[in-house]
């Protein structure tokens, strides 16, 4: 921005933001040293909470390795669990919170381990359509009717995606609206900025991008209130204790139509994002993004699909293990997968690596545009390592689909892969935000003389830069908490799954802990986007992406209901057999 900076600001497009950032208007009339105490007042605000984040993240670290140490006693410690006496009368001890008839003392009975060890896990073919679906469905507890962890998740879940729908209503107000397009300074006003009276807000000023823009708006709200009766048919299934008849069909076609309509909305963004010279925030690696949302719904869209022919037209095949519609889908995924780290590959040595450059060109760069190109090489190639671990997850359960073998060993660990790679992505986001506050005296390399030449225009321009940087420190810090819990939980997953004489209530209750603390990371980071996106709406652009935000909030809440459920089952038991199905992470667990 400025030569008197110290630290670089970079354009939102890097991070596949799809909005800019409102515009701070107010008037900086303070000294130079005003500012500079302010700074210094801001850096120990930082500090301390810093500190208190280290503090939380620590304390959650030391009851995660409580837990799982506590765990892992010998069976014989909990031999006297093994007797339904002792089991009954710990349920209907009223000062443990558990009532006589209903509530967790039902789902709980169902739970005990001499029942778990007469009918293995594996001796159960989770049913198709029921909650959660994201990957064809399979509830915590294959026995219960009841779970009472995944109705009060869906209960959450389903208020957010309402709360995003309505939002999103708002956003194709704005989008779909031809006087919101165009370079008439009568009709639109360059965007960020308060539309003037008698002015409508400025989407873009290209109006060949409306129908992009129009059609991703309408069709996120068909996909978000399908969603909320995905989760509302969940909660019927899961939040009671009665068959319901026709339930799966129901769930499985409702969920077909909302991957449908997803599908559609990033075939639609596509068109926004991806390089055609027609706005700034086009790019390949945006465009992967979008891409890389379709690779992950092909797999759902298949298997829904499969569901509801299965489900409706009451054709399963309960001995068979082969899934046809699961290994189509998953196929792809993996080749769409591809096509994504591709682009990634495509951004990093074609437009953002040093080597991409002309050698006299980039000889002649300032060092801030030579940091700006490592830095996006970096974030190039960390996103194609996740992307590729993602694609090999995908293929290694197509065979097991396919051949009727399992396969779920390779795929958590491709996954586990994906997740680790995901972290260090994020580290390339917090090199780039978390930095002190920028100041305006700095060393020439040249004359090694300090100038302190700012402007009171560049003090204010700094301080609106730094505020945004700090919020984008906050996303991806919790993101990095988010994805780094996600790999720690696919590797207690992967430990089971890789050999079945480690498929313990310890193991599994670790996993559950961490896919707990991973759901508080995505949650904080949820809220942190929401923080800066929804506060902007003299922008419209920033109204879709903060019904995005909104949702999101209710899916972190949903699988942090499900992880604290299954770890309530699983931990303390020591070395019995795992008592639930282990979770199965949204796609957003995979991405920064």
């Amino acid at each position: 921005q400025h030569s008197c900076c110290t630290n670089l600001h970079w354009p939102m497009e890097d991070v596949g933001e799809s909005s800019a950032e409102a515009l701070v208007t107010a008037q900086v009339s303070e000294t130079e040293d005003a500012v500079d105490q302010r700074e210094l007042q801001v850096a120990g605000r930082d500090r301390r909470t810093a500190a208190v984040a280290a503090i939380t993240f620590a304390a959650a670290s030391a009851v995660l390795a409580v837990l799982f140490l506590t765990s892992q006693g010998d069976v014989s410690r909990h031999s006297d669990l093994h007797r339904p006496s002792t089991w009954k009368s710990l349920f209907r001890d009223d000062r443990l919170g558990f009532a006589d008839e209903g509530g967790w003392s039902e789902s709980l009975q169902r739970l005990l381990p001499w029942r778990a060890q007469e009918r293995g896990l594996d001796d159960v073919k989770p049913a198709k359509g029921l909650a959660p679906i994201w990957r064809g469905g399979q509830s915590l507890n294959p026995y219960a009717k009841q779970d009472k962890a995944i109705c009060t998740g869906h209960v959450m879940a389903a208020s957010a995606w309402l709360a995003a729908a309505s939002l999103k209503v708002k956003a194709a107000v704005q989008e779909c609206d031809p006087r919101n397009y165009g370079p008439d300074p009568q009709n639109s006003v360059v965007s960020p900025g308060p539309a003037l009276p008698g002015q409508q807000a400025f989407v873009h000023v290209n109006n060949t991008l409306l129908p992009a823009f129009c059609s991703r708006s309408v069709l996120g709200i068909i996909r978000d209130f399908t969603r909320v009766g995905v989760l509302l048919e969940g909660c019927a299934a899961t939040c009671q204790n009665e068959d319901l008849v026709g339930i799966g069909c129901a769930t499985a076609v409702t969920n077909l139509v909302s991957v449908t309509a997803n599908i559609g909305r990033f075939g639609s963004e596509l068109d926004i994002f991806c390089p055609n010279g027609l706005a700034s925030f086009q790019n390949y690696f945006n465009c992967a993004d979008r891409l890389e949302g379709i690779a992950w719904s092909i797999d759902i869209w298949s298997t829904s699909m499969g569901a509801s022919v299965e489900e409706c037209a009451n054709v399963t095949d309960g001995n068979s293990k082969v899934d046809y519609a699961a290994c189509v889908g998953e196929l792809l995924s993996a080749a769409a997968y591809v096509g994504s780290s591709g682009l990634s590959i495509t951004s990093a040595a074609d437009f953002d690596c040093p080597s991409s450059y002309d050698p006299k060109e980039y000889a002649a760069m300032s060092d801030d545009q030579k940091e700006r190109a490592r830095y996006r090489c970096a974030r190039d190639a960390t996103s194609f390592a996740r992307t590729i671990g993602l694609s090999s997850s995908k293929a290694i359960r197509a065979g097991g689909h396919c051949g009727g073998s399992s396969t779920l060993c390779g795929r958590t660990i491709g996954r586990a892969a994906a997740a680790l790679a995901g972290v260090a992505e994020d580290g390339t986001f917090l090199y780039q935000f978390c930095h002190p506050p920028t100041k305006c005296c700095k060393r020439d390399s040249k004359t090694f003389k300090v100038e302190c030449n700012c402007t009171p225009e560049d003090i204010k321009e700094n301080k609106e830069a730094d505020e945004q940087d700090r919020e984008l420190c906050s996303r991806f810090s919790a993101s990095t908490v988010k994805m780094l819990s996600a790999a720690v939980t696919l590797i207690f997953e992967a430990r089971a799954e890789c050999d079945v004489h480690e498929d313990f209530a310890s193991n599994a209750c670790a996993s559950f802990v961490s896919a707990a603390v991973a759901s508080l990371g995505y949650l904080a980071e949820s809220i942190s986007r929401q923080v800066r996106r929804c506060a902007a709406t003299n922008n419209p652009r920033t109204w879709f992406a903060c019904s995005q935000d909104t949702g999101f909030v209710g899916d972190a809440l949903d699988t942090l209901s499900r992880g604290i459920g299954a770890a309530t089952v699983n931990c303390g038991l020591g070395d019995v057999k795992r008592q639930t199905n282990f979770i199965n992470f949204g796609r957003r667990f995979f991405v920064p």
